[in-house]
């Protein structure tokens, strides 16, 4: 073993023993997950020992490799060849003794290899077997070469101490007679090299020609030997893939005339040494050849200063001679010498990198005739032979070739390149350790002081805390539910550093093996469960109780908040959703409700969690009250259990989100036309649909079993004899009540549905024809019902698909009756299923709606004049008597909905006669009333035309306008039986007239009475008149003459002359009479308006000259007993004509 293999082993056991060191004192504080996996001894032992394990394993595996490499190394030589037996026995011979004087089995794999090139007798092995390595082959007698077998037939191989030498003698001109079979091989055997030495296969190349050849040859010859030469290296290149250094030798220096005259004076250390040029770079790949000439150049310098030196100690004047001339003649050599070296290696035309790491010029024996380039070619060049030195006899010493071949050839044993990939490798490990190292010293460094810094926080973060939390957590008794004042104080512990909220990763905390977050976690755990326990949890418990307090009527409430208590108590296992949505749901409708309160409601929720996930260890800091504990397990077990059981299924349902049932949606886009506005909350809840009857059969044996295993809640009082029995039955108990539920949802439903008035908007009736089409709302409304409700056909197939936690034994799901749940549905809403009965058309419903259609046909065809009205009012109300009746047979509120509509159909009957009516009134009586008598005298007191009396009887009397009218239209609605007419109750024609209507006809009828009587002629009636005492007063009224101081004179109304007048007069003592006149029929009346009357308009006074005279006047009515007396103007005047409103 060298000093080389000592070396590797002493660093190996330095490495190991510092990591074991490492791991010894360091490990302890590596943190995994939190924990310390090496703190103890044992485990570090283990590592260390793991450790040491593996570098032996490595060594032995290198070891291995390198002793299977040279094996498959030495099988790929000394392939059996049937073609050579011999040399094949001679190669395995050779490398047994190799083996042997090596004394390592990998001595072919750990020795540098090189490869020779050069054409036969260029002075390889000469040059070789005067190099001064050492040949364990030889035996102590002159080395020889090896001769190849297989793949590297026609190669010398030479054995030495320190390398491998292959010389392709054979292969640089020579194929064997199958060239591409020898080809193979020998490929095949460089492929060998490169996987069992893939860092080096090979450490170099010697390319080796003879100055002989180089300045005897012809240029085409040295151009074949230099093409040669490159075919060689190339397909070493292409082979092996790395970038491997080529020495150039040019041998036979000796035969350079004036070389052995020049150095043969030299002692075996000057001629051990090296005589050339090595390219001085780093670059492997650089090609150097462009700097061959000047190497040469500098190489030849100095050889006239040593020709001086040598001159004068020769003394033979011959070789002083050749010894002068010796510069001169390696001059020369400067052209071939790069010339052929360009040739080889010249960029622009070598197309692969093996550099050419120097020239150098030796001699291993001196044999031949010396060479004079300058004289031969002077005496080529006059036609006459060269005169030149006696030969050598072959006895002689080497030169230049020592050094060259140990300490420059074989010292530079690692300037090969590896191959690419790893180079490439070793340089990113290289670089990685490099950064890598600094790297982890700052880390370590960082991780120190960071955990120091957090070390230093959770002590000033604890001081804060202890600061802040007096008086908080120290008392055993807490009496409030103030959750927002311990806020702070649990914000604080939560926060920690390296606590429970500290969402600092460990590299952010100083991790690297340092990491301290593992017992600061620890500690800030610690520190903030307890914090909880004694804070967060007692004011909990109290606002539990209270909640217990205040739910004690309300047993769903009261059962969910005994629950969540008894678990916070620590009496049962934590179901830890549902004490959290229960918290959750009492922030926000009660304690702390609204969006102001939503960040501090987060926050409570999250040091909620955190007690629920920490266990201190310390147990509960809160005893609970047992006697209200027992008061609300008693008023818990006054609830039937199957009520409760039902509660939590439709409060399950509810959180679904699965949608209700809605009216406004089942009755389809006309239901908010034609119902009321109301129909939009008038819903089911999803639990008592159809759908939600399947979920309930469907969950109906989890929810027994929920009620069985939450019966602890109740304590001993869910142990009493009518409590077991209660959950003995609960299963037909609870499908009992969903029956009960389901049936009143509905029918509570059904009875809030309302609808609007149908007849609006005449002629069109866009409600009563929405109603009554097709699509109706009623219908569709009614087909959702009885869809919905309708569940014979669901139950079967939801108990089949029950779970087999139920008792098969049980069979269908029935209530106590013996009916399913389905059943009894079915059988309450029965009535409303038989309304959709049957083919479309011939329903129940159908031939209702069918009904109300025709009589909205008849409503429209009134409405628009479209026949005669009484005809089509008389079918109309014939039809609403028929709707009204089957309406009645359809149950509540849709018979309620029918009549209403029929009584409404009615009332627009009404409305359209009293429309008539109003419209005839107007037509009829009105307008000619207006014209003829309203603007006229007597009844607009200053008129100045008078009434017509044909008008006045065509308007007032008998079978006249007015009489007509109120003999057709009023006294249907009024009663006229009393001293003041009225409308009668619940008249439609009074809200149509005006207020005074009535009135108005009623002194029409006056009117007549007192004017007509019953004679149609005409207006008449006589009235007396009782003049004064004066004698000299006349009054005149038509032709009837009345004397002051005569007695009463019977006056007829009107008058027989034609020229009707009234005058009053007096007979004067001398001059002109005054006189008061009046002309026209109602001439009487003008007078009397020209009087200052009395109340009832019987006396009249009239001021003539001065004088005042008093007349009576008493009219007899045509008809006796008249109410209006003919000439109380007065009471004429009030009468106005009667119209619409």
């Amino acid at each position: 073993m060298n000093r080389k293999f000592w070396l590797r082993l002493l660093i190996s056991l330095v490495g190991a023993a510092a990591v074991a060191s490492l791991i010894w004192f360091a490990a302890p504080f590596v943190v995994v997950r939190d924990a310390h996996p090496l703190e103890e001894p044992a485990p570090r032992i283990a590592a260390i020992a793991i450790l040491l394990a593996l570098i032996a394993g490595a060594g032995v595996y290198r070891l291995y490799r390198r002793r299977k490499g040279a094996e498959r190394i030495a099988r790929g030589m000394s392939v059996d060849d049937s073609d050579a037996p011999v040399l094949a026995e001679r190669m395995k011979e050779a490398l047994a003794v190799l083996r042997g004087r090596g004394g390592r089995a990998s001595y072919l794999y750990d020795l540098p290899w090189y490869v020779l090139i050069g054409p036969p007798g260029s002075g390889k092995t000469t040059a070789l077997v005067n190099s001064g390595l050492q040949f364990p082959l030889a035996g102590g007698v002159t080395p020889g070469a090896v001769k190849g077998v297989g793949g590297t037939r026609y190669c010398d191989w030479w054995f030495t101490e320190d390398a491998v030498l292959i010389d392709t003698a054979g292969r640089y001109t020579t194929q064997d007679s199958d060239a591409k079979a020898d080809q193979k091989s020998w490929l095949a055997f460089l492929d060998l090299l490169k996987r069992n030495r893939p860092r080096q296969p090979i450490n170099g190349v010697l390319v080796a020609i003879s100055l002989e050849d180089l300045l005897t040859l012809s240029p085409k010859e040295i151009a074949a030997h230099a093409a040669a030469i490159k075919a060689r290296l190339v397909e070493l290149h292409q082979r092996l893939k790395v970038d491997f250094p080529v020495y150039a030798l040019f041998t036979k220096a000796d035969l350079v005339i004036g070389f052995m005259e020049f150095f043969g004076n030299l002692d075996e250390a000057a001629r051990r040494q090296v005589w050339g040029a090595t390219f001085q770079t780093m670059d492997k790949s650089k090609s150097t050849v462009g700097e061959a000439p000047d190497e040469f150049q500098a190489l030849v310098e100095p050889l006239p200063q040593l020709a001086r030196d040598r001159l004068e100690a020769e003394k033979d004047a011959a070789s002083r001679v050749l010894a002068f001339g010796f510069p001169a003649q390696m001059a020369a050599l400067q052209a071939p010498v790069t010339g052929f070296l360009n040739a080889i290696f010249d960029p622009a035309h070598y197309k692969i990198k093996a550099a050419l790491r120097g020239f150098y010029f030796t001699s291993g024996t001196q044999e031949g005739t010396p060479i004079d380039q300058l004289l031969g070619a002077l005496a080529r060049g006059f036609g006459a032979e060269a005169v030149g030195r006696p030969a050598y006899s072959g006895q002689g010493k080497s030169f230049f070739l020592t050094d060259l071949i140990k300490k420059v050839v074989i010292g530079e044993a690692g300037w090969v390149s590896t191959r690419r990939g790893n180079r490439l490798l070793k340089m990113a490990a290289f670089a990685t350790l490099l950064i890598a190292t600094p790297l982890a010293i700052g880390a370590w460094w960082v991780s120190y002081a960071k955990n120091l810094d957090r070390i230093s926080q959770s002590e000033e973060a604890a001081q804060k805390y202890a600061a802040m939390s007096r008086g908080l957590g120290q008392s055993d008794v807490v009496s409030d539910r103030d959750l927002s004042k311990v806020l702070p104080a649990l914000h604080a512990l939560r926060f920690l550093p390296g606590g429970y909220g500290d969402g600092q990763t460990e590299a952010a905390t100083g991790g690297l093996g340092l990491n301290q977050s593992a017992r600061l976690r620890s500690a800030a755990e610690t520190a903030y469960g307890v914090g909880l326990e004694r804070m967060l949890r007692p004011r909990l418990v109290y606002r539990l109780e209270e909640q217990l307090d205040a739910s004690a009527n309300d047993p769903a409430a009261l059962f969910d908040a005994l629950k969540v208590y008894l678990m916070l108590g620590g009496l049962e296992t934590v179901d830890q959703q549902l004490l959290i949505n229960w918290m959750e749901r009492d922030w926000s409708e009660n304690l702390y409700p609204g969006p102001r309160n939503s960040e501090g409601r987060k926050e409570l929720e999250q040091h909620l969690v955190a007690m629920l996930d920490l266990e201190t260890g310390h147990g509960s800091f809160v005893q609970l009250n047992g006697p209200l504990v027992e008061k609300a397990q008693a008023a818990l077990a006054r609830e039937n259990v199957a009520d409760r059981a039902l509660k939590i299924l439709a409060a399950r349902a509810k959180a679904s989100l699965r949608p209700d049932w809605t009216a406004s949606k089942a009755g389809g886009a006309g239901a908010l036309v034609i119902f009321d506005p109301s129909i939009d909350g008038v819903t089911v809840p999803y639990f008592l649909t159809k759908s939600g009857f399947e979920g309930f059969l469907k969950a109906l044996p989890g929810v027994i079993e929920e009620m069985a295993r939450d019966r602890w809640v109740l304590g001993a009082a869910g142990e009493q004899p009518e409590i077991s029995a209660q959950y003995d039955h609960l299963r037909e108990n609870l499908a009992d009540a969903y029956a009960k539920a389901f049936i009143d949802a509905w029918r509570t439903a059904i009875e809030r549905l309302k609808i609007r008035p149908l007849t609006v908007e005449r002629p069109s009736y866009p409600l009563l024809t929405a109603a009554s089409s097709v699509t109706s709302p009623f219908s569709r409304l009614l087909e959702s019902i009885s869809d919905e409700t309708t569940l014979s056909e669901s139950q079967p197939a939801a108990a089949a698909v029950e779970p087999a936690s139920v008792n098969p034994e049980d069979g269908p799901i029935v209530g106590a009756s013996g009916q399913t749940p389905a059943q009894i549905i079915d059988g309450a809403l029965a009535p409303y299923h038989r309304l959709v009965e049957g083919d479309p058309g011939q329903r129940p419903i159908d031939q209702i709606l069918s009904q109300l259609n025709e009589i909205r046909a008849n409503l429209s065809r009134l409405a628009t004049n479209g026949a005669p009205a009484d005809e089509l009012a008389d079918r109309i109300t014939s039809g609403v008597e028929k709707l009204r009746a089957d309406a009645a047979k359809l149950p509540e509120p849709f018979a309620a909905m029918m009549d209403d509509t029929g009584a409404g159909i009615l009332r627009e009957i009404t409305d359209s006669n009293v429309a008539r009516t109003v419209s005839k009134l107007r037509e009829q009586v009105t307008f000619t009333c207006q014209e003829k008598i309203g603007t006229r005298y007597p009844f607009a007191k200053n008129a100045d035309r008078d009434v017509d009396l044909d008008d006045f009887a065509r308007v007032f009397g008998p079978k006249g306008l007015i009489d007509q009218f109120v003999s057709s239209y009023i006294l249907a609605s009024a009663d006229t039986s009393g001293p003041q007419w009225k409308w009668r109750e619940g008249s439609a024609l009074a809200s149509q007239l005006t207020p005074t209507a009535l009135a108005d006809f009623e002194l029409a009828a006056d009117i007549k009475a007192a004017f007509f009587g019953s004679d149609p002629a005409g207006p008449r009636f006589s009235f007396t008149v009782t003049p004064p005492p004066v004698k000299d007063a006349r009054m005149e009224i038509d032709a009837t003459v009345i004397n002051g101081g005569a007695g009463p004179t019977t006056v007829q109304w009107p008058g027989s002359t034609e020229n009707h007048r009234t005058l009053l007069a007096l007979r004067p003592a001398g001059g002109r009479a005054p006189i008061l006149v009046q002309s026209g029929v109602w001439s009487i009346y003008r007078m009397l308006d020209a009087a200052r009357l009395n109340s009832d308009a019987t006396v009249a006074t009239f001021s003539l000259a001065g004088r005042e005279l008093t007349y009576r006047f008493n009219a007899t009515p045509a008809t006796p007993g008249a109410a209006l007396k003919p000439l109380n103007i007065t009471q004429l005047r009030n009468f106005h004509c009667p119209g619409g409103a």
